[in-house]
């Protein structure tokens, strides 16, 4: 692996995997990246800061 994408993973060239199309690999060091867990991650931060402003609007307009 590449020191360099290793500390800057936001520099690897990604490409798609032509045989899994939801995997993107980079071209430098070979790292995997799988869109499944990106899309879940995404989803799991969308609702937890949806929870956390429905319970604000709750405390506001509690008064």
């Amino acid at each position: 692996m590449s020191e360099e994408c290793v500390k800057n993973g936001y520099y690897c060239p990604f490409v798609q995997n032509p045989h899994q199309l939801d995997q993107y690999v980079c071209l430098k060091c070979g790292i995997k990246r799988d869109l499944e867990k990106k899309e879940k991650s995404e989803a799991l931060d969308f609702i937890i800061l949806f929870l956390m402003g429905i319970l604000i609007a709750i405390l506001l307009f509690r008064r």
